[in-house]
């Protein structure tokens, strides 16, 4: 049995990342992929330090950059549609205040 915490400080030591001991355990498990995909490529071992370094830079670190990017993008356009909705909104209510 592993102790409750095991994968949450392992990713931790591995990364820096700080993540709940179920979504740790979910992203060792992507390293430990890694590790043996590039071992296989490689033909050779590669420590899970290193591929935890890989990790970092080829799939962790551009998948949130893209997320950043999009979420801007999402905030940008939901703030750009509340201020479109509001403009109109407000002259909808002032057409019906004149006409009434």
């Amino acid at each position: 049995m592993v102790d409750r915490d095991y994968h949450r400080r392992l990713l931790h030591g591995l990364t820096g990342l700080v993540a709940g001991d179920r979504q740790a355990a979910l992203l060792v498990n992507d390293i430990k992929e890694l590790q043996a995909k590039l071992s296989a490529q490689l033909n050779r071992s590669l420590s899970l330090r290193v591929a935890a370094h890989r990790w970092l830079d080829q799939l962790y670190r551009p998948t949130v950059q893209r997320l950043r990017e999009a979420l801007g993008r999402a905030t940008t356009t939901a703030s750009s549609t509340a201020r479109s909705s509001s403009t109109s909104g407000t002259r909808a209510s002032g057409r019906e205040k004149t006409s009434g």
